[in-house]
């Protein structure tokens, strides 16, 4: 008996199947609806899962749109120049711009990016891997 209630457990609800393969998730009232049946330990798991999927998403978007505006020849060449540009600005300005939500519109447009990205990141820097991982996603 224990073995069969653990395998139920495991088995995914009927909705969850369809999500589209390129990581988005369906409609809001699609989603609230399917949290809604859900435990409420469960439905906790799925928000913290859904609130962590758009954070990575938010920062993947942020390093390809930095990578836009950096030297490069290749793909690595641009992940390798934007992971010193991050450096340096972690090691620099983002102590003094740290708690600015964004920077002003008269900032440079991979100024803003760096310090969108440092924000997502909680200020740690990025190896040039893995933002060639982003760019690539």
């Amino acid at each position: 008996m224990g073995q069969k209630r653990l395998r139920e457990q495991r088995t995914p609800r009927p909705g969850l199947k369809s999500w589209p393969s390129d990581g988005g998730f369906p409609a809001g009232e699609r989603v609230d609806a399917i949290i809604a049946s859900l435990a409420p330990r469960d439905a906790a798991l799925v928000h913290a899962f859904i609130d962590r999927r758009r954070h990575l998403a938010q920062k993947d978007e942020a390093i390809r749109s930095a990578a836009t505006l950096v030297a490069g020849s290749s793909i690595s060449g641009k992940a390798k120049s934007l992971e010193g540009e991050l450096r340096r600005y972690l090691g620099g300005p983002w102590s003094r711009e740290r708690h600015v939500a964004s920077l002003p519109v008269g900032a440079s447009p991979l100024r803003r990016e760096l310090h969108r990205i440092a924000h997502l990141t909680g200020g740690d820097g990025m190896s040039w891997r893995r933002i060639l991982q982003a760019i690539e996603a």
